[in-house]
C-alpha cells in the first residue's frame, strides 16, 4: 500500500476510572501516535449510561479543559476539569457479538483549529477482541478536514499481555533479566545482557491478504536494529512462546486476564 494512504499507527489505552460525575460508569482515554511510547496526542473521559427509552446504552464524550490531560490519578478526575461535548453522544446498540455504536445525524459539531465549523459524523464498532471507528469531520463547504481519505475505519485490535524473559549464555555464568513486560499488538523492550543489547518485539500478525495463517510471534534483533535476526511464531491464541539464537534466549508466556 502506498505510504500516503497508511492509516497511521495509534497506541490507545482505555481505563475504568471510580471518578463520579460522567455517568453510571466512567474510562479514562489516552491516544499515543506511534504506538505506546509515543506522543500523547490527545486524552478523553468517556461517560457510560443506559437509556431505558432507546433500550441502548448512551457514551457521553468528555474532553479536557486543558490540552492533554494527566493519567496519573485517573480515579480522582473532576467533571469542572472536563467539557462534555454536545451534541456527540454516540448510541451503542447490541448486533450480534459486537455493539454499534454512532453519532445522531447532523448533531455533532465541532470548531476546526482554523475556527471553521465541522460537521462530525463517528461511528464505533467495538467486538471482544477488536474497536473499529471511523471519523469524519467536514467544513460548510463540504470539504474533508479530518478523517481516513479512503473512509475505511481506524482498526485497534486487542492487545494482550506477556511476561517474559531473557537471557545470554556466557563461559563464566549465564545473565538473565526476569520480567520483561511486553504486549502481542507490536510490543518491545530493549534488554540489557551484561555489554550487549537485544530488543524483543511481540506482534499476534494478521495478515490481510495472502494465505498465510494468522501467527503469534516473537522477534529478537540486536544493535538498535529493527530488522530482526530470528523469530519464532506459534499458534495466536498460544499461552507461551520462545525463541533460540545463538547465545540468545527469550520466552514470554500470557498473563491471565483478571
Amino acid at each position: 500500500m502506498p505510504e500516503a494512504q497508511r492509516h497511521a499507527r495509534l497506541h490507545v489505552t482505555v481505563r475504568p476510572s471510580a471518578a463520579t460525575g460522567f455517568g453510571e460508569r466512567a474510562f479514562y482515554v489516552q491516544y499515543r501516535a506511534g504506538g505506546e511510547s509515543g506522543e500523547i496526542v490527545k486524552t478523553r473521559v468517556w461517560g457510560i449510561s443506559a437509556s431505558q427509552s432507546q433500550k441502548a446504552l448512551l457514551m457521553m464524550r468528555f474532553d479536557p479543559k486543558t490540552a492533554i490531560a494527566t493519567d496519573t490519578a485517573i480515579d480522582a478526575i473532576k467533571p469542572e476539569d472536563f467539557v462534555r461535548i454536545m451534541g456527540c453522544d454516540l448510541t451503542f446498540k447490541r448486533r450480534a457479538n459486537a455493539f454499534l455504536g454512532e453519532t445522531s445525524a447532523g448533531s455533532c459539531h465541532l470548531a476546526a483549529g482554523d475556527g471553521r465549523n465541522l460537521n462530525v459524523t463517528e461511528r464505533h464498532d467495538i467486538s471482544a477482541n477488536l474497536w473499529e471507528v471511523s471519523d469524519i469531520g467536514v467544513d460548510a463547504q463540504g470539504q474533508r478536514v479530518f478523517g481516513n481519505i479512503d473512509g475505511s475505519p481506524t482498526k485497534l485490535r486487542r492487545a494482550s499481555a506477556f511476561t517474559c524473559w531473557a537471557g545470554v549464555s556466557q563461559n563464566d555464568a549465564p545473565i538473565v533479566v526476569n520480567g520483561i513486560s511486553l504486549h502481542d499488538q507490536g510490543g518491545s523492550a530493549n534488554v540489557v545482557l551484561g555489554n550487549q543489547t537485544i530488543r524483543l518485539r511481540l506482534r499476534n500478525v494478521e495478515w490481510p491478504i495472502g494465505n498465510n495463517r494468522p501467527s503469534l510471534t516473537l522477534y529478537l534483533s540486536q544493535n538498535n536494529d529493527d530488522f530482526a535476526q530470528i523469530y519464532a511464531w506459534t499458534d495466536p491464541n498460544a499461552n507461551r512462546i520462545a525463541l533460540n539464537f545463538n547465545a540468545f534466549q527469550a520466552s514470554c508466556t500470557r498473563n491471565e486476564i483478571r
